[in-house]
């Protein structure tokens, strides 16, 4: 299964036309197939891309929990948090060089602000569904009360309706905004290395490390 190349073939309608001209390259898509068909040369892609996206916390917060030992072979399946693994599974041989520095790159990941900011993201998240019930219900009440001002509790006119929007919007917008422009900040610290749209930010990453790996074969 082709991860990398598949990834840009799903999102190539989200690129730009020089991004577009540059993955459909012969060379470059020649590449990415040796890398994939290359343990080491994904091994080191997914090194490179650890320090730029945090792990997903909820797989975990120990090194094993993104890995398994089967007999001679170590099997890494590593999870972002809010993205695809656009590299895919990679098995080494246990005790090589080259899975002690992928550990290493686990280990450091999960020490990093960037898997702290993931943490929060998380704690973010469900904070917000649970504000968004109480602000609802409270806006919906300011609302109900511009309405209950005629008689009968329906509409005037389209001015009164209005007021009624506007009174709802006084009391839901400040106060989500608050914890949206929070978890927006956040969001920004768990990829500091893979900023913009997602296929966009692969194919940047592809093309500044791939040269260095399939291309010219493995990295020490």
């Amino acid at each position: 299964m082709h991860k990398m190349i598949g990834v840009l073939r799903g999102g190539k309608h989200l690129l730009t036309p020089e991004q577009v001209s540059m993955v459909e390259d012969p060379d470059f898509v020649n590449t990415m197939r040796h890398a994939e068909q290359d343990e080491d040369a994904k091994a080191f892609l997914m090194i490179e891309a650890l320090k730029g996206i945090s792990l997903d916390p909820r797989t975990g917060e120990r090194p094993e929990c993104f890995c398994k030992q089967y007999g001679e072979v170590i099997s890494f399946n590593i999870r972002f948090y809010g993205w695809t693994n656009f590299i895919g599974l990679i098995d080494l041989p246990a005790g090589s060089g080259r899975a002690k520095q992928l550990m290493g790159a686990i280990e450091a990941n999960l020490k990093s602000r960037m898997f702290k900011a993931a943490k929060m993201h998380r704690r973010l998240n469900a904070r917000r569904g649970r504000l968004h019930e109480q602000v609802v219900k409270r806006a919906h009440q300011a609302y109900l009360s511009v309405r209950m001002e005629s008689p009968d509790g329906r509409f005037t006119s389209a001015e009164h309706k209005e007021r009624a929007d506007e009174a709802y919007e006084r009391v839901f917008a400040p106060r989500m905004a608050v914890v949206d422009n929070r978890i927006r900040h956040v969001a920004h610290c768990i990829t500091p290395g893979f900023q913009g749209a997602f296929t966009e930010a692969v194919a940047n990453f592809l093309y500044w490390h791939l040269p260095f790996t399939a291309s010219k074969g493995a990295i020490q």
